[in-house]
């Protein structure tokens, strides 16, 4: 018996061998799938209108362009007007005024200019009383004062 599990495997292992005839040919690899995409959303995106040719025409675009530099030296011209209103309160100032004054309805009358108030016309009519008169805070004549005690 021990003859005969050599024998049983010699014969497994030769059945295999003697059931498939020959080996067929070697089937050829399949194409490599590749993926045909009609998209146009995914084309490759032109190339750039403006090329930059060299670092100073960059410095040059970047200053032409730049919001934070525009924003920068608003704020230097900024503080530039400041500076000259402060300095515009230390230094004297002078004005000078003229007026010219002509009654259109009766233009054979003169015009007398006021020296106060919203000054007077010819006629004799004047504005009101300037407020530094102090009978302009008297009380009326009609008004009467009386020191009693209420009960």
């Amino acid at each position: 018996m021990p003859a005969c599990p050599s024998l049983l495997l010699l014969v497994l292992l030769s059945a295999p061998a003697l059931a498939a005839p020959s080996m067929p040919e070697a089937l050829p690899a399949p194409p490599r799938f590749e993926m045909k995409v009609d998209d146009p959303m995914l084309a490759p995106a032109p190339p750039a209108s403006d090329q930059v040719g060299s670092w100073e025409e960059a410095l040059g675009l970047l200053r032409e362009r730049s919001t934070d530099l525009r924003t920068a030296e608003a704020g230097m011209e900024r503080a530039e007007g400041r500076w000259r209103q402060a300095l515009s309160a230390l230094l004297p100032n002078a004005r000078a005024t003229a007026g010219v004054a002509l009654d259109i309805l009766h233009p054979e009358n003169p015009v007398v200019a006021g020296g106060g108030g919203l000054g007077a016309v010819a006629g004799g009519t004047s504005g009101p009383p300037s407020p530094s008169d102090p009978s302009r805070w008297a009380p009326p004549p009609s008004w009467t004062w009386c020191a009693c005690a209420r009960t």
